[in-house]
């Protein structure tokens, strides 16, 4: 995705940004989408497609794009970090910036290639320097990927951070992280650390669950339907427009009694936007054959096809059904 300069702008600097291999790890790409409103002084482009093409193809294009910059800054999250530790050294980048490059689903013919390719000093160039954040669930694979492409010169500067990589894409964009450590970077000043990026994050992404059980109910047709109201705790307007561009979701998993697996269902949030403090209803519908008496319904965000936000500390609403919440009989 090429971002074209503003008329009459200069724009010196050229990013160069990889998501993640991963088709569905959406939040990848939404950090490093908002790179493009967060840095209107460079000019930006986010190689989307880097693992499905030919990689001196890819190579020729990036430096042809490159040489009409003064200055060109590389940066990639999980997989598409091990991309921009290759090309930030082939196009001799005069910053490399990497979030857990171990995490994500790796494309084995492109890292065979660039695994080759790392093992090679002839395109290190003076004055590199290289910052690499590691995921608590990736340092050791991170810091072992690193040693196999540390330059020769230049300079590597090591950070980490308190939540595990798929964790890491949504954390670094709701609180701006990621393009606080480019523009430190970019001005050659020292970064903040990300020890406490959990800890930001949970404050910015702060949130309640509550259930409503007087507006919840059997519907007509015997399914069950839990109404609830989730409140926006933190500091300022919650952008829902991003949520669902992430597949983040209202959730439920319904385990009825002995079931093996939970069930699951979804709730997409409307509008685009949650003021600080406000609340929005939500609700969900659990079938006919799942709402029984002993059903229990666990209520929290997930993100589709990657983890569910209360298993990592955050709020999650719990209901044990009784009879006395499905003789609770709702109007159509």
């Amino acid at each position: 995705m090429d971002v074209p300069s503003q008329i009459g702008a200069r724009k010196d600097v050229l990013l160069i940004a990889f998501p993640d291999f991963d088709p569905f790890n959406l939040p990848s790409r939404a950090v490093l989408g908002n790179l493009v409103a967060r840095l209107p002084r460079m000019s930006v482009h986010i190689e989307e497609q880097w693992a499905a093409v030919d990689m001196e193809l890819l190579r020729g294009r990036l430096a042809e794009r490159a040489s009409a910059f003064k200055r060109c800054v590389v940066v990639g999250i999980g997989a598409g970090g091990r991309a921009a530790l290759l090309f930030g050294r082939l196009l001799a980048a005069e910053q490399i910036l990497v979030w857990a490059p171990s995490g994500g689903v790796p494309s084995i013919g492109f890292t065979e290639t660039a695994t080759a390719a790392y093992g090679t000093r002839e395109f290190d160039r003076p004055g590199q320097t290289v910052h690499i954040c590691t995921a608590s669930d990736t340092e050791a694979a991170d810091m072992a990927l690193l040693r196999t492409c540390w330059p020769k010169e230049g300079e590597v500067r090591v950070d980490h951070c308190d939540l595990p990589y798929p964790l890491l894409p949504m954390a670094l964009r709701e609180t701006g992280r990621m393009v606080l450590a480019i523009r430190s970077a970019v001005n050659g000043k020292p970064g903040e650390k990300q020890r406490d990026l959990g800890q930001s994050w949970r404050t910015a992404f702060r949130h309640k669950i509550d259930l409503d059980l007087a507006a919840s109910g059997t519907v007509p047709g015997g399914a069950f339907r839990l109404a609830g109201q989730f409140q926006n705790l933190g500091p300022r307007p919650l952008d829902l427009d991003a949520l669902n561009a992430e597949r983040i979701l209202m959730g439920a998993r319904i385990r009825p009694p002995e079931a093996e697996q939970p069930h699951e269902r979804r709730f997409q949030f409307t509008g685009s936007s949650l003021p600080a403090g406000e609340a929005m209803p939500f609700h969900i519908v659990v079938d006919r054959d799942w709402a029984m008496e002993g059903t229990t319904i666990s209520i929290a965000l997930v993100c589709e096809r990657s983890f569910w936000f209360d298993n990592y500390g955050f709020p999650r609403a719990d209901l044990h059904l009784s009879d006395e919440h499905r003789n609770h009989r709702l109007v159509a």
